[in-house]
């Protein structure tokens, strides 16, 4: 497409056209700045906008992370309208929290990170790489980057599933992704290391992503060490209930069980929103049902 400069400036910023269309860039006056009114931008034959796009300014000061709101077994976004939960089988599941719909399940498993701007992002494991999923939409569930390589040691190759020893966290700063790590070697057999040792070899790290491609950015100082407070856990006298939190005014009870009139072979993972205010249930949805797993043979 052939666009066609113009000399003179409007403002600041210098604008071009193309086929009938203004293009320019608007500044907004931020705290304590002035600035000239910001042009229009549109259509040269009738002056109307065509399209807008705001563009995040950056605060040099911000330097620590929003972290990624903690669910029952995964992450919602700060609106709480969607929710990632992870599969026993390690898939992801995303889901609708105004019903409680299934939108999609991930075609690799992958350990929840974040959600937001259209993206479901997972963790996927040897290698550690980060993988951007199509929230809703046209495309749900299609992944839509993977970055490179996270720069964990070669002890990490290990992990295959999350675990105690893997503590990743992601979060948003301003309009890219942040990531921290703390990774504790896992004990392989023969002689015990000694704590000081096991300290040593434990790996603390950090990096940024661009979002629209999964670039892997360098991480502002002292990321690496922020950590996120644990989510609130509400108590349940109910034995089939694994998880339970309460967040903008609704709990959501993770319930492992038998399904109702089926063999006692099988446990389905339930889903249920129930609405503190009103004290009714709003919805529940199945997120998976497996095989029973056998109880461990006792050791002779």
């Amino acid at each position: 497409m052939e666009i066609t400069p113009i000399r003179r400036t409007i403002g600041p910023l210098p604008h071009t056209t193309s086929h009938g269309v203004l293009l320019c860039t608007c500044l907004t006056p931020g705290p304590g700045q002035k600035l000239p009114p910001p042009p229009s931008a549109g259509c040269c034959a009738n002056g109307n906008a065509a399209w807008r796009r705001e563009a995040l300014h950056r605060d040099p000061k911000v330097t620590q992370p929003t972290w990624a709101q903690a669910f029952p077994g995964g992450v919602a976004d700060a609106a709480l309208q969607h929710a990632l939960w992870r599969q026993p089988s390690g898939h992801l599941v995303a889901l609708q929290l105004a019903d409680g719909q299934l939108l999609w399940r991930s075609a690799q498993p992958l350990v929840p990170l974040l959600l937001g701007h259209g993206l479901a992002f997972g963790l996927a494991l040897a290698p550690p790489r980060v993988v951007a999923l199509t929230l809703a939409g046209v495309g749900a569930g299609a992944e839509r980057w993977c970055s490179d390589a996270l720069p964990w040691p070669e002890w990490a190759a290990r992990f295959d599933a999350p675990s105690a020893a893997m503590d990743v966290q992601a979060g948003w700063l301003d309009d890219r992704a942040a990531l921290r790590w703390h990774l504790r070697p896992v004990y392989a057999g023969g002689a015990a290391p000694g704590l000081a040792r096991a300290k040593a070899a434990a790996a603390v790290g950090s990096c940024l992503l661009d979002v629209v491609g999964g670039t892997l950015l360098q991480a502002p100082a002292g990321l690496a060490s922020a950590t996120a407070e644990p989510p609130l856990q509400a108590p349940s006298e109910d034995p089939t209930v694994f998880a339970r939190q309460v967040l903008g005014g609704v709990m959501y009870s993770l319930k492992r069980q038998p399904p109702a009139g089926a063999q006692r072979d099988t446990v389905q993972t339930t889903l249920i929103a129930h609405d503190l205010a009103r004290g009714q249930e709003l919805w529940r949805c199945t997120l998976d049902e497996a095989p029973r797993k056998a109880p461990r043979a006792l050791r002779s």
